[in-house]
């Protein structure tokens, strides 16, 4: 399984608006009939957007576990969990605190 922190995870959250949007683009540009357009047009929205969460959701997971890091050092919480799309993401704790 491939180990993810939260910098690539925002990486990959911008990299992936970035297609997303890309996508939306081409299939505008591609389809012909108007419906089919809009319907295209509103899933790469609604992916774009559901991306630009989950890359919002992991900075605030990250602060959080800065916030927490002191205390995840000493042993006095467990281990900081943060999810981008159901996936565990690692937060090392030696780059977040300071």
């Amino acid at each position: 399984m491939i180990a993810l922190t939260t910098d690539s995870v925002k990486g990959l959250g911008v990299g992936a608006i970035i297609v997303v949007v890309v996508l939306g683009l081409a299939a505008a540009l591609l389809v012909q009939k108007v419906i089919a357009k809009v319907v295209s047009l509103v899933v790469m929205a609604a992916l774009g957007l559901l991306l630009y969460n989950q890359r919002a959701s992991i900075t605030d997971c990250a602060n959080k576990v800065k916030a927490e890091a002191p205390a995840a050092v000493t042993g006095r919480v467990t281990a900081p969990r943060c999810e981008f799309l159901g996936v565990d993401v690692k937060v090392p704790i030696d780059k977040v605190g300071g």
